[in-house]
């Protein structure tokens, strides 16, 4: 990877991760406060409201990632003029997918919801309420997609981290104002979570306005334009919505069967499971426009360093958290909530798991959308993601058991990464014996025999915050030592070894 590249990519990830650790905090903090404040049953209608809304971006996610794509490549080809018309029609799209929201999907989801839902009839007024709110803080981060994706493509990683330094007073905010607040919290936190969109969107319209020269463009619409991100976004809708529908999809359905304290468990195990995975999608936020990029200009060679390193890289940052987690997390959740919902353990540990499958392809995937070629991807692996309900439907009705909903997740998952590799080797010559023994095989071994070691050396230790805080340490140390000698190759050890040595020579001036 050459030096400017890497160390853009490494001043970019540090930015992404203060701003991680900012928003990670407060999230898990606020998550505690907000489920003492709601109760499981509210916590979990708001959950699962959520995720209906959440399956409005089946029709609003392919364009999003389309417009992502667009702005990011014309970066790397240098073409202004091109870069202007994209943004400009990209805006007057996420408008018309506003309206249809509003004008269709909005008044089903309200049906839905008062027709089909399992929630107690005292607190469906309210849940109509949360309902309304989570589709207004929809729309905005539907509006703000252009925006966001002109600060990604340009790389201004600390842009994000002084907007979540805002994000995060903001949300310590809404935790205070809930237990301050006497009448229906829920109404009122839903509220709470909107204005807190609204001012973040408010603030990167600002930032772009100020700083990227094509966000200053009228709105205009170019049908070549829209044309060619209709063509990427057509295939990309199978994923998105392959995506959004396993995802809360499987929630809607485990309301079905279970009911909202259900939808709790899943909830908490989904928050855990997403602190964990920014610890990898800030490194791919910083990875991927240099990925676009670079195959924008045609550079295999370095195209190939950079999967190679990301796959690396993406699992040890994940995996670092995950196996601490992993190892300790009947003591975590009774530590972090009052109240632990059953079958929260279980969600947890499964969503760590599946999350930890994916992070394998997430390299891949950014690859196979610089390309551009979307058509039979989309329809092989998206097609294989789309199982994934009517698969959690079937066995819950034969088991009912709720955990199964992520297991059969995972096994997908593995599916899907064998076909990604297929397409690997067809766009961008990878070559599959080398990636497959020279990375992935390393990693499951790293992951293996560090779990393993780690379980021996804390086995016998006993529950408190105190040993906690060992326990964490000696995971860490045997973690690290595992990455460094089996994980590194030679030439990685060796140069490691004397970025040491220089530091400590610099520091004590020997």
């Amino acid at each position: 990877m050459p030096s400017a590249d890497s160390k853009r990519l490494a001043k970019n990830t540090l930015f992404l991760y203060i701003r991680m650790f900012l928003v990670m905090g407060v999230s898990l903090f606020t998550s505690r406060v907000i489920l003492n404040a709601l109760g499981v049953n509210d916590f979990g209608i708001y959950n699962v409201v959520g995720g209906m809304v959440a399956l409005f971006s089946v029709i609003s996610g392919s364009l999003s990632a389309s417009i992502s794509r667009f702005i990011t490549f014309e970066l790397g080809t240098g073409n202004m003029v091109k870069l202007k018309q994209i943004f400009a029609t990209s805006i007057v799209v996420q408008l018309v997918i506003t309206g249809i929201i509003v004008i269709f999907l909005a008044p089903m989801g309200f049906w839905f919801l008062n027709h089909k839902m399992d929630i107690v009839p005292e607190r469906m007024s309210s849940a109509n309420w949360v309902l309304g709110f989570s589709i207004l803080t929809f729309i905005l981060g539907l509006l703000s997609v252009p925006y966001n994706a002109c600060i990604i493509a340009h790389e201004r990683m600390k842009a994000f981290a002084y907007v979540g330094l805002v994000e995060v007073i903001l949300k310590l905010g809404v935790a205070y104002l809930i237990y301050a607040f006497k009448d229906d919290r829920l109404i009122f936190y839903a509220f709470l979570i909107f204005c807190v969109s609204l001012i973040i969107r408010i603030i990167y319209g600002i930032y772009c306005s100020r700083h990227f020269e094509e966000s200053h463009v009228k709105i205009q619409f170019h049908k070549t334009i829209f044309q060619e991100m209709s063509s990427f976004a057509g295939w990309t809708t199978i994923g998105t919505s392959s995506y959004v529908l396993q995802s809360q999809g499987t929630n809607i359905i485990l309301n079905l069967f279970f009911g909202t304290v259900v939808n709790a468990a899943y909830g908490i195990g989904n928050q855990v499971n997403g602190a964990i995975s920014n610890f990898t999608q800030n490194f791919l936020t910083a990875l991927n426009p240099q990925i676009t990029k670079t195959y924008a200009k045609g550079d295999y060679k370095h195209l190939m360093q950079l999967i190679y390193n990301g796959t690396r890289l993406s699992c040890y940052l994940m995996w670092i958290i995950a196996i601490v987690i992993l190892l300790n997390t009947n003591y975590i959740l009774h530590l972090w909530l009052k109240e632990v919902p059953e079958f929260a353990i279980g969600f947890v540990k499964l969503f760590i798991i599946y999350s930890l499958c994916e992070s394998f392809s997430y390299p891949m995937q950014a690859t196979q959308a610089a390309t551009g070629n979307m058509k039979w991807y989309q329809i092989i692996v998206g097609g294989c993601r789309v199982l994934v309900l009517p698969l959690v439907y079937l066995f819950l009705y034969i088991y009912h058991n709720p955990l199964l909903s992520l297991v059969i997740a995972i096994i997908i998952s593995i599916l899907m990464f064998g076909f990604r590799l297929f397409f690997m080797k067809r766009e961008v010559q990878m070559h599959i014996s080398q990636f497959l023994f020279g990375i992935i095989l390393k990693l499951l071994i790293v992951l293996f025999l560090s779990y393993f070691i780690s379980y021996l050396a804390i086995f016998s230790i006993p529950d408190s915050f105190g040993f906690f805080i060992i326990k964490t340490l000696i995971i860490f140390a045997i973690t690290a030592f595992s990455i460094f000698f089996i994980g590194c190759s030679s030439m990685e050890r060796e140069m490691l070894i004397n970025k040491i040595q220089q530091r400590f020579l610099k520091k004590y001036q020997i």
